[in-house]
């Protein structure tokens, strides 16, 4: 063979695999965060450290395995402000499959309730900073709760 003729083949070759759309890196389909769903939690409050520790329990109801995200977990008083807010990663969970988080957050005031949301990993959330917490007298409430994923109905068991 000519040297001519296999470079012209190994040009064509080339642009061949350079123009696939995404072979190289071709993934396989991810679900979405509208998977996702808190199904349990607990929170218990420390109000010597000022500390409110969160454990619960996050399951992916699609078939797909869903993308990375961040669990959010925000504090509230009893009128509603915010007292304190924290996060962490949640690596892709495969359909059916659940995955567990826990976090704990600085308690700035009493604090009522707390807030769970899956957002999209990285993604700044928009009360960040615009809010803060505030001291509310007489918002006290102490010692355990949590969910069993009964809308948000308090779990009375410790």
């Amino acid at each position: 063979m000519r040297p001519g003729h296999i470079s012209i083949i190994t040009l064509i070759l080339i642009t061949i695999v350079a123009t696939l759309p995404g072979c190289p890196s071709r993934r396989a389909p991810q679900g979405s965060l509208d998977q996702l769903v808190v199904v349990q939690y607990r929170y218990a409050i420390d109000e010597d450290s000022e500390i409110v520790r969160v454990i619960g329990s996050v399951r992916n109801t699609g078939e797909m395995t869903t993308p990375e995200a961040e669990v959010v977990v925000t504090l509230r008083s009893r009128t509603g402000s915010m007292k304190g807010q924290n996060r962490v990663p949640l690596e892709p969970i495969p359909g059916g499959e659940s995955a567990s988080f826990a976090l704990p957050i600085t308690a700035h005031g009493s604090v009522e309730s707390v807030e769970i949301e899956i957002v999209e990993a990285g993604l700044a959330d928009e009360s960040d900073g615009a809010e803060t917490p505030a001291d509310d007298a007489g918002d006290g409430a102490a010692g355990e709760r949590g969910s069993d994923g009964d809308d948000d109905q308090p779990d009375g068991e410790a």
